[in-house]
């Protein structure tokens, strides 16, 4: 244990932002008193010793604390197609063309894609004030996450306003998937 160190536990300091600045005031002070000493500069020592303390006792936090957020916005970033591709499998299976891929006699999917909704809509329905309490306490959790998410839908939306897309960058429209559900529906299947 160096001499920083020691002082560090003589005086208590605990770990945590209150306690940064005293950590690093001591470990200057240190190094400016062992370079005066040994013949040079006092700030040369202290600037010296400030940083090597910052960089190899007090980076660990804050590095662990980086790497938790840009995770977290990466991670919101990745669910944005996921929840594209799960929206598009969604309706579908609820159009029925599911069904019709796999030459299902009965509409398994199309059913499968009823009860889920009426799943949701119970929850949203006798559960909203306990979901929206969830989703505020997440937002508070991880912001990064919701920021990614929204950077990427953006991103997209805007990409496919230029290319000439079904989605805009304010709202997701059911109406243009609603319609070619009912074309693939009507003309495309043999069964109607």
């Amino acid at each position: 244990m160096d001499l920083a160190e020691q002082l560090l536990v003589k005086f208590k300091v605990e770990r945590g932002e209150g306690g940064f600045t005293l950590r690093t005031t001591i470990a200057g002070v240190v190094g400016g008193t062992a370079s005066e000493l040994g013949g040079g500069k006092f700030a040369n020592g202290a600037v010296s010793g400030a940083f090597t303390h910052m960089f190899n006792h007090e980076a660990g936090g804050f590095l662990q604390n980086v790497k938790k957020e840009f995770s977290d916005f990466f991670d919101g970033m990745a669910s944005v197609p996921k929840l594209m591709y799960s929206y598009g499998d969604y309706l579908a299976r609820l159009s029925g063309f599911r069904d019709w891929q796999n030459d299902n006699i009965l509409p398994w999917y199309k059913w499968e894609a009823e009860l889920e909704y009426q799943a949701f809509e119970y929850g949203v329905t006798n559960h909203k004030s306990d979901i929206l309490q969830g989703i505020g306490n997440d937002m508070l959790n991880r912001p990064n996450y919701y920021l990614g998410g929204i950077a990427t839908g953006s991103i997209l939306g805007n990409f496919s306003k230029v290319a000439g897309g079904i989605y805009t960058s304010a709202s997701f429209s059911t109406k243009p998937a609603g319609a070619a559900a009912d074309y693939i529906h009507t003309e495309i299947n043999p069964l109607h």
